[in-house]
């Protein structure tokens, strides 16, 4: 797939800032987009516009031009078929479905041939965004293209419906740190959720960068966060739960650990982790984890 030659290597996440800074935020908003699809009808051209029940998404990182390396970047935020894509510049592979797929389980990389992924990127052109472009609701064309198999275990049942690539300029991603005591921890590998109830929702793989920091991708405001991570690459779980039952987070989540952000910039940011490791992130074998929330 040769117009798919010039993607940009994966630069897709920003920092969180100091618990102790205050006073709003020069980041934007999440990019709110629905699909549009191609007409099934010869009798009537238009677009149809189909309720979108579940969406996921995935980061394009290392492409060639024949193939690129996938990296979860977890379920997308709805609301009434409308998507919510993180303003974090990189490119993406947006996959969505009209009805709710029991999907429990995906590959946190996969290495995919643009040929396997079948978009026809003639007829359904690459959707750029800036990364202020948060407040309209942006029509994007999906492919129906149902080719590529992203889950072994799961069979049929993770064929998306619809499937389109996206790129998004702008903000440069943003380091964070994280404290616990009074050391940095080696942030290797980090894994992002969202605690909903009594239940965590997988919303991300910060990558492995080197050293002792990290990234973070733009938090929505108001919803409650936990922040998983190992020193090493190869202590995290090479697949991922989308969804799992954690009902010891909640009450865990309130323990007066959390780091409550207030402002986001472009300074090394700092999270605070929590000495009281919760069983259900001791059974991830995570070296340290971070419950942490966005009210600017």
């Amino acid at each position: 797939m040769p117009e798919l030659r010039w993607l940009l290597p994966l630069a897709f996440l920003v920092g969180c800032a100091n618990p102790q800074s205050g006073g709003g935020t020069d980041l934007p908003s999440p990019i709110r987009i629905f699909v549009e699809a191609p007409s099934i009808s010869s009798t009537d051209p238009a677009a149809r516009q189909p309720a979108i029940r579940q969406g996921h998404l995935w980061s394009v990182e290392e492409s060639t031009v024949d193939s690129a390396t996938l990296l979860s970047q977890g379920i997308l935020f709805d609301s009434a078929g409308v998507l919510f894509l993180p303003p974090d510049a990189g490119t993406y592979l947006v996959e969505a479905w009209e009805k709710p797929v029991s999907i429990q389980n995906l590959p946190l990389r996969q290495r995919v041939s643009w040929r396997s992924i079948s978009l026809d990127t003639a007829q359904y052109p690459i959707n750029t965004f800036g990364s202020t472009s948060g407040g309209a609701i942006n029509k994007v064309m999906f492919s129906e293209s149902r080719n590529l198999k992203l889950n072994n275990s799961d069979t049929g049942l993770a064929l998306a419906d619809f499937r389109s690539i996206l790129r998004i300029s702008g903000t440069p991603r943003h380091s964070t740190r994280i404290i616990r005591g009074a050391d940095t921890m080696v942030q290797a590998e980090a894994f992002l959720w969202s605690l909903e109830g009594d239940s965590l929702t997988f919303r991300g793989a910060m990558g492995a960068p080197s050293g002792n920091f990290g990234w973070l991708p733009t938090p929505i405001p108001g919803v409650r966060y936990v922040l998983e991570g190992w020193p090493r690459t190869d202590l995290a779980p090479s697949t991922v739960a989308l969804r799992r039952h954690a009902p010891d987070l909640a009450a865990a989540w309130n323990n007066g650990c959390t780091t409550h952000i207030g402002r986001l910039g472009t300074f090394l940011a700092t999270l605070y982790a929590c000495e009281t490791m919760p069983e259900s992130i001791q059974k991830d074998s995570a070296s340290f984890w971070v419950p942490f929330d966005y009210d600017p």
